[in-house]
């Protein structure tokens, strides 16, 4: 098929849309992304007749789907500058970014001493502001500055191995220049979506938060069974701007994460 695909091409331009729906068909019905991808490498080569962005966007579903999460990121982040992917494309490199840190076991605690944390900002955070492990006072913290738009969370996610069994996360935060609210959804193995209570993190000193999973509420939009089972991703958001009327740019301190 792959010498079928490369001797179309050449013969007409206008086949390389037919074969990039080959290409799609292949990884769809027939469950083979592998196939796929050598399709659409395929189709890349050819870059006198091939639109590279919805190539680059199904190469990295397929690469996703292979387990390759490193050439998934890269092609993804290819399909970002055409605006009919791009929403599409900053969702999935979330999420290939938590597949590539994801926590092997728990409990685990970080206190931020070191630069390496895997928590990834998502796509919604971008061009808010910076976020990162930095010092602040002598002390290792997360640092999360973000400019609070109503309607639009910021979140800083954790993957965890698919199904652990969790009990609780703890950390302590602040908020500098005005109070935050903020709040701890978790994405369970069947996909369901649940929130802990909302906790008010002022801006004159350190709070410690303990958020029992027990506790947890599902969401509308989550669906799924009836008690929060086996935990496959943590969210930490702000959704200051749905809970007051304060507007514009702060940042959140986390410390002394665990999740047990």
């Amino acid at each position: 098929m792959l010498l079928a695909v490369a001797f179309s091409l050449a013969a007409d331009p206008s086949a390389a849309w037919k074969a990039l729906y080959e290409a799609r068909f292949v990884q769809i019905a027939e469950g083979t992304p592998e196939n796929a991808v050598r399709l659409y490498e395929a189709l890349l080569d050819d870059d006198s007749s091939t639109d590279a962005a919805p190539v680059q966007f199904w190469m990295g579903l397929a690469l996703f789907s292979a387990g390759d999460m490193e050439g998934a990121r890269r092609a993804f982040e290819r399909a970002l500058d055409d605006s009919r992917y791009r929403l599409e494309a900053l969702t999935l490199l979330d999420a290939t970014a938590l597949r590539l840190g994801e926590i092997g076991a728990v409990p685990v605690r970080f206190d931020f001493e070191e630069p390496e944390f895997p928590g990834v900002r998502f796509g919604a955070g971008a061009g808010r502001g910076e976020a990162g492990v930095q010092t602040v006072a002598g002390r290792g913290v997360y640092g999360w500055t973000t400019t609070i738009r109503p309607g639009e969370p910021d979140r800083v996610g954790l993957r965890l191995k698919s199904g652990s069994s969790v009990d609780e996360i703890k950390f302590t935060a602040r908020s500098l220049v005005a109070p935050a609210v903020l709040r701890v959804v978790a994405l369970d193995r069947w996909g369901a979506l649940w929130a802990s209570t909302e906790v008010v993190v002022d801006d004159d000193d350190w709070y410690d938060v303990t958020l029992r999973f027990a506790d947890f509420a599902p969401l509308p939009e989550g669906g799924g069974p009836t008690r929060l089972g086996g935990v496959s991703e943590l969210r930490i958001e702000d959704v200051t701007g749905e809970r007051s009327d304060v507007r514009g740019s702060h940042t959140i301190l986390v410390d002394d994460l665990v999740v047990d």
